[in-house]
């Protein structure tokens, strides 16, 4: 074993030992691996992190979990985590699970009747575009759909596709970010939505069945605290949160629940870091509802 201290230099034997071995696995020159890159981009595979896990293994002669190379993707990140480095441990997502106490609706009447401005996340998914098409069509409402980047072509192209075409004049799309506080929104954006919008429709989520719970917490758990928080501003707003059904399939939960169990008592045998986040995102949606914001939690299937 030649686990390394914590500050890795460029001749540490450990690194050189991994990146060589990366290199190998994927059939690239050594000079093509940054030690600092996530190794993903460059084209590792789960079945080749799989066996890149093992190596490390029996190399280090110390555990090495097997989201290792999900949570800290780059060879270095990983070996400073394996030496008990800077890296950040493992995130318990029961620590996230908890409703900032500033984020309660503000003491005024709630939304009555339909809705009349929608915020709406999640629009140019395969769920949401087909929930944005219901919405104009079955309703009067404007939406206003928050898209990393503010592509509105891509909400447009959606909608044409459903044969909607001239729907987009009910529509605004906002450049928005999910994992940044405010959502990325500026101060006067976020004050105009505070007082405009009457309902927000959270259908966004990073969707992805390998990677662990830290890899999603700022999208997935933490863009739901975001979006909770803007639906206390000014007024109350009605939040509809689309969770999943993966919330209910704990490793050593019950064979029978209804639609009223709360996935947070079986958080630890929540395998999947996609299904502990939405089981986070509900207990906070949850709890926004126990201060008084009209809530509603759908879990599709899959």
């Amino acid at each position: 074993m030649t686990l390394a201290l914590p500050h890795l230099s460029a001749g540490d034997p450990d690194l050189a030992w991994l990146v060589s071995r990366i290199a190998h696995l994927l059939g690239v020159p050594v000079e093509a691996v940054d030690p600092d890159a996530p190794l993903f981009e460059l084209g590792l595979d789960s079945v080749t992190a799989v066996e890149l896990t093992e190596e490390l293994r029996q190399r280090l002669e110390v555990a090495v979990p097997d989201t290792l190379l999900y949570e800290h993707p780059s060879p270095r990140a990983a070996l400073q985590w394996l030496a008990g480095g800077a890296a950040a441990r493992s995130v318990d997502p029961r620590s996230d699970a908890t409703l900032p106490a500033e984020i309660r609706p503000a003491h005024a009447p709630g939304p009555t009747g339909p809705p009349q401005h929608v915020l709406m996340t999640g629009a140019t998914g395969f769920l949401g575009a087909h929930t944005l098409a219901e919405l104009l069509q079955k309703t009067e409402a404007r939406v206003t759909c928050l898209v990393r980047g503010g592509d509105r072509a891509r909400v447009v192209e959606a909608l044409a596709s459903r044969g909607l075409d001239g729907a987009e004049e009910r529509i605004e799309v906002l450049s928005g970010d999910l994992e940044r506080p405010r959502l990325g929104l500026d101060p006067f954006t976020w004050a105009r939505l505070g007082e405009a919008v009457d309902a927000v429709l959270h259908l966004a989520a990073k969707v992805d069945w390998v990677s662990p719970y830290a890899t999603l917490r700022p999208s997935n758990a933490g863009g739901t605290r975001e979006l909770l928080r803007l639906a206390c501003e000014h007024r109350p707003k009605a939040f509809h949160f689309c969770s999943s059904i993966s919330v209910l399939y704990a490793r050593d939960g019950a064979g029978e629940l209804d639609e009223g169990a709360e996935p947070l008592e079986h958080l630890d045998g929540l395998d999947l870091g996609y299904a502990a986040g939405k089981a986070v995102a509900e207990e906070l949606v949850l709890e926004a509802g126990r201060r008084g914001l009209p809530i509603t939690i759908a879990r599709p299937s899959l």
